[in-house]
């Protein structure tokens, strides 16, 4: 086990939780706030939609894509990691009903593992 603990580049999990994650949120939390304000509720739905959906696709298929490209070691790791911090992230900030946050985790899990999928897949194909 601490092989493994040693073998964990903790810069790269931590770049990838930060730039993939929390700056999303905070990013189009500020904008939902900011722009649209007390205004037009359709306007404010669908901001709210939209940050959903980045939270739930972009931000865990950059995730992993990054991880699986930054990590030297173990990236398969790597990914599952910050698949799991992506998931505790999400529970964390989006208050739903148990049967949507079980979706979203295994979507969120399902979305960074095709990140890193993508990416070796690409790796491999550029060295044959």
């Amino acid at each position: 086990m601490q092989s493994y603990l040693r073998a964990l580049d903790w810069k790269v999990l931590v770049f990838a939780l930060v730039v993939c994650y929390v700056l999303p949120e905070v990013f189009f939390g500020t904008v939902i706030t900011t722009v649209i304000g007390d205004g037009a509720s359709g306007a404010r739905s669908s901001m709210a939609l939209l940050l959903i959906w980045v939270s739930l696709l972009a931000a865990p298929l950059a995730s992993g894509y990054f991880t699986a490209r930054f990590a030297t070691a173990l990236p398969k790791l790597h990914v599952g990691i910050v698949a799991l911090l992506g998931v505790a992230i999400f529970q964390f900030r989006h208050q739903s009903p148990w049967e949507v946050q079980l979706i979203a985790s295994l979507l969120v899990i399902a979305v960074c593992a095709l990140g890193a999928f993508l990416y070796i897949r690409k790796e491999r194909a550029g060295e044959a």
